[in-house]
C-alpha cells in the first residue's frame, strides 16, 4: 500500500511539473503537440520515479532532476538552452523548497520529527505531501501569470548570475534540509530561515521580471531607431525615384526634339537606338499608377501598388487630402507601414485580394483609412497583429512606429473587421504641431 500511495504521489508531482513547463514553453515544431505533452508526462514521471526509488543523496537528487528536465525541455520544447536551464532548476529547487517548507510547517503543527514524515505513511504524511503539492502549483501558476504577463529578454550575463544565485539557493536548502532532519529541536529557527530563503527567491524572480523588462524595452528602443532609420532610407530613395519619374516627363520634350532632329537628317539606325535607350532606361525602368503633389506620397504610394501588383493585389486610392501639417518622415513612415500590413494581409487570402486608400481632412483632423480583404478573424486569430515575417524581433516594430507617430500629433487609431474587410482607421490632429 505504501508502495501505491507514493506513486500516485509521484505522479501528482510529474502532472505538476508536465503543466509548467509545457505552459512556459511552446511545443517544439517538429512534433504535434499532443504527442509533446503526452511525451514530456511520461518522461518527466520516469525521472520522478527513478530518483525516488534510487534514494540519491538531497544535493545529487536536486542536480540529476534538475539536468533531466533540462534535457527533456530542450527536447521537446522551443526556447534557448539557457532559459530551458534556468526553468528547469528554478523547478526543481522549487518543488524542494516547498518539500522542505511544507513537512516542516506540518511537522511543527502536529508536534512530528521532520524524518518521522518523510519515511511515515499516515495521515501526517499525506497532509505534508498534499500541502507541499499545492504550494507548488500556487507558485508555478504565479511565474506563469508573470511570464504571461511580461515579455522579458535576458543577457547571458545575467543569465549566468541568475543561474549562479539558484545554485546557492539550493546548496541551502539542502543544508537546512539536513539540518531539520537532525535536530528536530530547532523548527522554529529553521522555519524562520525558509521563510527567508522563500522571500530571497521571490526576490530573484522579481528582479528576474524588471531586468527583463528594462533590457526588452532597451531592445525595443534600438530595434525601433534601426527600422526608422531603414525607413528613413527607403523613403528617401522612394522620393528620388519619384523626382526622376517627374524629371523624364519634363525631359520627353527634350527626347522627342532629338528624335525629330535625328528623323529631318535620315539618322534611322541611330533613331532606333535612341529611343530604345530611352524606353529602357527612362521609360519603363519607372511605372506611375497615381500622380500627387507631395512627392513622398506619390512615391509610397506608387511603390506599393508596384508591390501590390506583383502580388495580385488591386490596389485603389482616393487621395483627397495630403496631411499639409505632417512631415514627410512621419507621413512616409504612416503610410508605408500601413500598407506593408495590409499587403502581408492579403498575401494570406486564397482568393481575389483588395485594398482601398483613403485620406480626407474633416473637423480639424486628417484622416487616413486604409481597407483589405480577409478571409479569417483578423482580431481574434492575431489581436496583437503581430507580423509573420521571418525576423522575430520585428513583430510589432512598425505597429509601434506608426502608434508613436499617432501619439505625436495627438491623433487616434483603431482596428475593426466588417465580414471580410478589415479596416485601419488613423486621425491626427492638424494643429498639433
Amino acid at each position: 500500500m505504501k508502495y501505491v500511495t507514493e506513486e500516485i504521489y509521484n505522479l501528482i508531482e510529474a502532472i505538476i511539473v508536465t503543466w509548467f513547463v509545457s505552459s512556459y514553453f511552446k511545443p517544439n515544431n517538429k512534433f504535434p503537440d499532443k504527442f509533446v505533452k503526452v511525451a514530456a508526462f511520461i518522461l518527466i514521471s520516469i525521472q520522478v520515479n527513478v530518483v525516488s526509488i534510487l534514494h540519491f543523496h538531497w544535493i545529487i537528487s536536486l542536480i540529476v532532476s534538475s539536468l533531466s528536465l533540462f534535457g527533456i525541455v530542450t527536447l521537446l520544447f522551443k526556447g534557448n538552452h539557457a532559459e530551458h536551464a534556468i526553468i528547469s532548476c528554478i523547478g526543481i529547487f522549487l518543488l524542494a523548497l516547498c518539500d522542505i517548507c511544507a513537512f516542516t510547517l506540518i511537522g511543527k503543527l502536529l508536534g512530528v520529527d521532520y524524518s518521522s514524515l518523510v519515511i511515515s505513511s499516515g495521515s501526517s504524511r499525506v497532509l505534508a505531501v498534499l500541502t507541499s503539492k499545492t504550494l507548488y502549483l500556487i507558485a508555478a501558476s504565479l511565474i506563469l501569470f508573470f511570464r504571461n504577463k511580461y515579455n522579458i529578454f535576458i543577457h547571458k550575463r545575467e543569465l549566468l548570475l541568475i543561474m549562479f544565485t539558484i545554485m546557492l539557493s539550493g546548496i541551502q536548502l539542502s543544508l537546512i534540509r539536513n539540518v531539520i532532519y537532525e535536530q528536530s529541536r530547532y523548527y522554529d529557527i529553521f522555519l524562520i530561515i525558509l521563510l527567508c530563503t522563500l522571500l530571497l527567491n521571490i526576490v530573484i524572480y522579481y528582479g528576474i521580471i524588471y531586468i527583463g523588462k528594462k533590457n526588452t524595452a532597451e531592445r525595443n528602443y534600438l530595434l525601433m531607431l534601426k527600422q526608422v532609420e531603414v525607413q528613413k532610407a527607403n523613403i528617401q530613395a522612394l522620393e528620388q525615384k519619384y523626382d526622376e519619374t517627374a524629371k523624364v516627363r519634363h525631359d520627353i520634350k527634350n527626347y522627342f526634339t532629338v528624335a525629330l532632329s535625328m528623323a529631318d537628317h535620315g539618322e534611322y539606325e541611330e533613331l532606333k537606338r535612341f529611343l530604345e535607350q530611352v524606353s529602357e532606361e527612362k521609360i519603363n525602368s519607372i511605372k506611375t499608377y497615381i500622380k500627387t503633389k507631395r512627392s513622398v506620397i506619390g512615391a509610397v504610394l506608387n511603390s506599393k501598388i508596384t508591390t501590390a501588383k506583383n502580388k495580385n493585389i488591386n490596389i485603389q486610392c482616393y487621395i483627397l487630402s495630403e496631411f499639409e501639417g505632417i512631415t514627410d518622415m512621419d507621413v512616409g513612415i504612416l503610410l508605408a507601414n500601413l500598407l506593408d500590413n495590409a499587403i502581408e494581409a492579403c498575401e494570406k487570402n486564397k482568393n481575389e485580394s483588395e485594398i482601398t486608400v483613403k485620406t480626407w481632412t474633416e473637423a480639424g483632423y486628417y484622416f487616413l483609412e486604409i481597407c483589405n480583404t480577409v478571409e479569417s478573424e483578423v482580431l481574434t486569430d492575431n489581436p496583437q497583429l503581430l507580423t509573420n515575417k521571418n525576423d522575430n524581433e520585428l513583430h510589432g516594430v512598425g505597429l509601434k512606429s506608426v502608434k508613436d507617430i499617432v501619439n505625436k500629433y495627438d491623433g487616434m487609431m483603431t482596428f475593426n473587421q466588417k465580414g471580410n474587410l478589415f479596416h485601419v482607421y488613423v486621425s491626427l490632429e492638424i494643429n498639433s504641431i
